[in-house]
């Protein structure tokens, strides 16, 4: 993805992502970061662990740079990393 685009992700009624190329991109996107050993560290056993809060935090603004969505769906995949 080029430097400095956001991809828009628009939502149907039920928050689902409505258009499938967005959302595959979307989805890589998030394997992506999970697998980042900086933004997701290894030590926490538990992906619940409060301790990833500021991680989950610092992984969400860097979707946020690349991807544009309705701020309802912030908080869903704030709770899906």
């Amino acid at each position: 993805m080029p430097l400095g685009t956001r991809v828009h992700i628009e939502v149907n009624e039920n928050n689902v992502p409505s258009n499938i190329s967005e959302s595959v991109l979307l989805g890589s996107y998030l394997g992506v970061i999970a697998r980042d050993p900086v933004l997701a560290p290894l030590s926490f056993p538990d992906w619940r662990n409060k301790g990833l809060y500021p991680f989950k935090k610092k992984m969400l603004a860097e979707v946020e740079s690349k991807f544009a969505f309705p701020g309802h769906i912030r908080h869903w995949i704030l709770q899906s990393l």
